[in-house]
């Protein structure tokens, strides 16, 4: 994401003990200044406090009622866990006693079916090819299809595209189910790809200061021009656990003229996160930064669809993917 700030995820254990110790009453492991150090952190860093409606001071009153000057790491490890997960944000995490945080669901309450193997076995002509994350072909239909597993290992994209331009493809449908982000900086440049206008994709902001509505002006992120247009009509299909980077790809794509998208919500997931470690060596990142779509609204909640369609387990046990054939029916109409 384009950024200053650190946007690793900070998983890196740290070499603390996984005994059951007590705290002890020294100012660097007293139970009362973790938890207070690692609440101040996140009250001057977080950026959804306001989107999420959260009440950050009425968490903080949970966990003192929990605490004790007696409790164990591994106890005030489960406070400060429970407080982090109330912020609902797979980037915002942490790290200590040689474990991690409990990852928030943000799948939960959706109906999620999907499988390439249904895709290879009932669409196409044979396996499809792989570069990278990318696996690609062209379907019975005539349309190109190409699948992302994951935002990264995606450079071959402007490439394959031309080839299947070549080939007399009828129309391409991009497929990002099922895939939990990556890396979204080139997403403008390989959007690029397929207008021979710039056009707004929306903009980017981050934290400029502790109180929680302190952000920086909006970053306008915009498609380039290029002396290439693929010119066909092309389908995106996202779906709930299209997280992060997915997200990005799903609400510029929304922007391209030439691009619809179907399928269902995804896992949202805008915030780049900014790490730091507390004074007990646990290390805790938050989500300091969003995406803001040209309507004006972030894409943390999610990126929704123009159409929406979803598949049930029966479908996809049958051979069935109704996402994928509602795709091609934009694309070729009947």
């Amino acid at each position: 994401m384009k950024y200053s700030i650190l946007l690793s995820f900070l998983y890196i254990l740290t070499f603390c003990s996984c005994s059951s110790s007590i705290m002890g009453p020294t100012t660097e492991n007293d139970p009362y200044e973790i938890y207070d150090e690692f609440w101040t952190y996140v009250d001057e860093n977080y950026i959804f406090f306001d989107l999420k409606d959260i009440d950050w001071d009425l968490q903080r009153e949970i966990a003192m009622s929990k605490i004790s000057p007696d409790m164990t790491e591994e106890s005030l490890f489960e406070v400060i866990d429970a407080s982090l997960l109330a912020l609902e944000d797979n980037h915002s995490r942490m790290v200590g006693l040689g474990r991690v945080h409990t990852p928030y669901n943000f799948t939960a309450g959706y109906d999620i079916h999907f499988s390439l193997d249904v895709v290879e076995q009932y669409y196409s002509d044979g396996a499809l090819d792989e570069s990278g994350s990318l696996s690609y072909g062209i379907l019975d239909s005539g349309i190109g299809y190409i699948h992302f597993s994951k935002m990264s290992l995606y450079r071959d994209f402007g490439q394959i595209i031309r080839d299947m331009k070549t080939q007399g493809v009828k129309g391409l449908i991009i497929d990002v189910r099922n895939n939990g982000g990556g890396d979204s900086n080139p997403i403008p440049a390989l959007l690029s790809d397929f207008t021979s206008e710039e056009i707004a994709l929306g903009s980017y902001v981050e934290k400029s200061g502790p109180a929680h509505n302190d952000v920086t002006p909006l970053l306008p992120a915009m498609t380039s021009l290029t002396t290439y247009d693929f010119g066909l009509p092309v389908v995106m299909i996202i779906n709930r656990r299209g997280y992060s980077a997915t997200s990005y790809f799903a609400a510029m794509a929304k922007e391209i003229p030439s691009i619809s998208v179907i399928g269902q919500t995804t896992g949202g997931g805008a915030g780049g996160n900014l790490g730091y470690e507390l004074s007990n060596g646990w290390v805790v990142s938050v989500s300091v930064s969003d995406f803001i779509d040209v309507d004006g609204n972030s894409i943390e909640l999610g990126v929704e669809p123009d159409v929406t369609i979803v598949n049930s387990l029966s479908d996809i046990e049958a051979g069935i993917d109704k996402m994928l054939e509602y795709a091609q029916q934009i694309v070729i109409p009947r």
